[in-house]
């Protein structure tokens, strides 16, 4: 009897068990192979410092997705058109005010690079496609080498590809706890940072709809980075977590997105949100942005879908992404450019900090 049919059931279902995992590299500063497997280093803030971020501001829950929106009633393309099958319509709620990232990198690291910021190749352009939602959701990645790339779904580039080049203007952020703590704990501890919203952040989920390639992300990329001055406080993570630290029983991976702030403290009593001293209230009225199809940018599977609404409706213009990003940006409030520091180009520009340790 064949056993064919068995094998494709096989490598049919660790797809499935794939396309259900968070990534290995989302919210990652550095390559693992770069990291220590130490515990990370406590950060020490005074009493002062810490009061003057209010309890409530900084164990505040994120907003909760609340719904789910079809983007379209006509007949989507499927499997054969884009290469994946097509997801449902994403849970979509009110853009967040709080956001959460994963690193490996700790708050004394981030804050003297000023921020966060992913992209390892610089500057982002159009050729490279740095400013595709697309392509930062896939990770494509550029082997400066061999000139090779592509996207990163199985999250073998680290080990295949060491010197690999990211373009990407976004960096990752959630707005669930339990996605960035699942990325945090990956291969040794890290850190989860609660961070003020602001208007550059974009719903990744908003942007791509039915054809994201990964799901419970909840994903909101900030264009341009994130400033350590929005950041509100951080907690350290100890490594090897897995949804049954949390959930006794559960064998589903990555229901780990829904692990709670107030779940992880009660498991961990001695590991609390640190509030930045740094941080700027100028950031206190802001949230993210809805989705923006302008920005999707498909890649290989445009030919596709930007003839499918909401993405054909800007596919009239002669603006490149980079055009399409810029006008983001500018169509922000006044106060909120001021405080992201946007001044009509990119990279943005980061604040650089006073080294005041002894």
């Amino acid at each position: 009897m064949p056993v064919y049919p068995r094998w494709t059931a096989l490598v049919l279902f660790l797809g499935l068990c794939l396309l259900h995992w968070p990534r290995l590299s989302f919210g990652l500063d550095q390559k693992l192979g770069e990291i220590s497997d130490a515990e990370p280093k406590s950060v020490h803030v005074d009493s002062q410092s810490s009061e003057s971020l209010s309890p409530e501001k900084l164990h505040e829950s994120p907003d909760t997705p609340t719904s789910s929106i079809s983007p379209s009633t006509t007949k989507r393309p499927g499997w054969k058109d884009v290469g994946f099958k097509p997801k449902g319509p994403p849970p979509l709620g009110p853009p967040p005010k709080i956001v959460y990232r994963s690193g490996k990198l700790s708050p004394d690291e981030i804050k003297a690079r000023g921020g966060i910021y992913e992209g390892t190749g610089k500057p982002s352009t159009n050729e490279n496609h740095g400013f595709s939602i697309w392509a930062h959701h896939c990770e494509l990645f550029t082997d400066p080498d061999t000139g090779e790339y592509g996207c990163d779904f199985a999250g073998l580039a680290p080990d295949r590809y060491p010197k690999r080049k990211t373009y990407t203007a976004y960096t990752a952020t959630s707005r669930a706890f339990g996605t960035s703590l699942g990325f945090a704990t990956t291969g040794g501890p890290g850190w989860v940072y609660k961070i003020q919203a602001t208007p550059n952040m974009i719903d990744v989920d908003g942007t791509l709809l039915d054809y994201r390639f990964y799901e419970n992300e909840y994903e909101f990329v900030a264009l341009g980075g994130v400033h350590y001055g929005q950041i509100l406080g951080s907690i350290p993570v100890p490594g090897g977590l897995t949804t049954q630290d949390f959930i006794e029983g559960s064998n589903c991976r990555a229901c780990i997105v829904n692990v709670t702030t107030e779940m992880f403290m009660k498991k961990f009593p001695d590991r609390k949100f640190t509030a930045n001293p740094d941080y700027d209230p100028k950031f206190d009225n802001f949230e993210a942005s809805p989705g923006q199809p302008q920005l999707a940018g498909w890649l290989d599977k445009a030919k596709v879908l930007n003839n499918v609404e909401p993405w054909s409706k800007y596919q009239n213009s002669n603006k490149t992404l980079e055009d399409f990003a810029r006008e983001f940006m500018d169509n922000m409030s006044d106060e909120a450019k001021a405080a992201v520091g946007w001044n009509g180009t990119f990279p943005l520009k980061f604040k650089t900090y006073p080294d005041h340790r002894g």
